[in-house]
């Protein structure tokens, strides 16, 4: 049963969390009923709302998207 629904992410539970973020699980559902298994990295509040954190937030998700290894599902 889905947490949350956030754009075209539906959240079904937590992974991790930590002291900047919690990791969820979910799926990404495209336009036509096709779907993928997810995980969704979402920053907490308090840390969303200082600069610096959310410039190391995206700076670390510009750095994931471009990992590419073979142990890694893109």
């Amino acid at each position: 049963m889905p947490h949350a629904v956030i754009g075209r992410y539906v959240l079904y539970g937590q992974i991790a969390s930590g002291g900047m973020a919690t990791v969820h699980y979910g799926r990404l559902v495209g336009e036509v009923g096709f779907s993928r298994t997810v995980a969704i990295k979402r920053m907490h509040p308090h840390c969303a709302a200082d600069p610096d954190f959310a410039s190391m937030f995206i700076d670390e998700a510009r750095l994931a998207a471009r990992i590419r290894h073979p142990n890694v599902v893109p």
